[in-house]
């Protein structure tokens, strides 16, 4: 009798999976939805540019889980299209009626808490032993652990009962939170500007430490991120303040260096957790084995209001200029005080 096929070489993917999952289940736990409505959901960024709307907020986490755990099911369904089994053989179909409220989770057999704790350290120990196993997991030896030698009807069965657990805790996490429809245009994300807008953030912190050194290349390079609604804002603005003024004030600058610093206390770590999301999204799409990421997309710039990311883009961007022109105007006078 032929003994069944292994995992093998989709090992890597499913272990991707296993780590989401892992994740997942650790993000629902009572603690960490604690931290995501303490911190999360009342951090300044996500006041100001996204909602003060708990449910609103509430139901964005909601969808997005449920779209990792959409990606889990996926290679769930890939695993049991190998096993006899006909629940795991059509588990897409079964996981469709899930979502769709046609099935209860519980007609499955959902885990209890210790024995999903037990799924979930399983699941983290093969993840892990087979994330050891890159560049070259041919070597028998070292496919000791992991999932490589493991075979779909192991493993299936574990993943889709975690699946259906994981299914039914985020509907009691975020009970009443209707999946809302992709970010609208009025949002950064909607309007595909989330990592240039990230981007750009992060360029103006770097050069405001050193604004002496930005010269008319460094501004034209940050010119040319700017779509057209924000060249336009961002014109009216510098001619207004160049009428205004003849001569750059050390009690300006130090008045926008104070306003900067405190705008881009709560838009800079949204502008990183962007650019960190996007690592982990282009990992996946590039089959490339990652574990799975910690940053929720709440906590980027993708569901800022659109408008009022670009005046905040906007006052960022006139008072780099002013401190640059302020800074690069008294070393000037500083150069002609040697000279003379």
């Amino acid at each position: 009798m032929q003994p069944p096929a292994t995992i093998g070489i989709l090992s890597f993917e499913v272990a991707g999976a296993m780590f989401k999952a892992v994740q997942l289940h650790r993000s629902l736990t009572p603690a960490a939805l604690a931290r995501l409505r303490d911190q999360v959901l009342r951090s300044a960024a996500v006041r100001h540019l996204v909602s003060a709307d708990e449910p609103q907020l509430l139901a964005l986490v909601a969808a997005e889980k449920l779209d990792q755990l959409t990606r889990v099911a996926a290679v769930v369904a890939r695993l049991g299209r190998r096993c006899p089994d006909p629940a795991l053989a059509g588990f897409e179909h079964v996981f469709a009626d899930l979502l769709a409220g046609r099935l209860d989770p519980a007609q499955l057999g959902l885990l209890p808490a210790r024995a999903m704790d037990a799924a979930v350290k399983k699941m983290a120990r093969l993840a892990a032993a087979t994330a050891a196993l890159r560049p070259d997991p041919t070597p028998k030896p070292r496919t000791t652990g992991s999932l490589w030698n493991r075979t779909p009807r192991e493993i299936a069965p574990l993943m889709a009962r975690a699946v259906c657990t994981l299914l039914a805790r985020i509907r009691r996490a975020f009970a009443g939170a209707a999946a809302p429809p992709a970010a609208p245009p009025s949002t950064v994300g909607g309007a595909a500007l989330a990592l240039r807008y990230s981007n750009l953030v992060i360029i103006i912190e770097k050069l405001l430490q050193y604004p002496h050194l930005v010269g008319e290349e460094a501004r034209d390079v940050l010119y040319e991120m700017l779509p057209a609604s924000l060249r336009a804002a961002l014109r009216r603005k510098l001619r207004r303040s160049a009428r205004e003024l003849a001569i750059y004030d050390a009690s300006v600058a130090f008045d926008w260096r104070r306003r900067l610093a405190g705008l881009l206390t709560w838009l800079s770590p949204v502008a990183h957790h962007m650019v960190t999301w996007q690592a982990e999204r282009n990992f996946e799409r590039s089959r490339v084995f990652a574990p799975a990421g910690h940053v929720i997309l709440l906590q980027t710039l993708y569901f800022a209001d659109r408008d009022k990311t670009e005046a905040a883009l906007c006052d960022l961007l006139v008072g780099l200029n002013y401190i640059c022109r302020y800074e690069q105007q008294r070393a000037a006078f500083d150069f002609d005080s040697c000279v003379d």
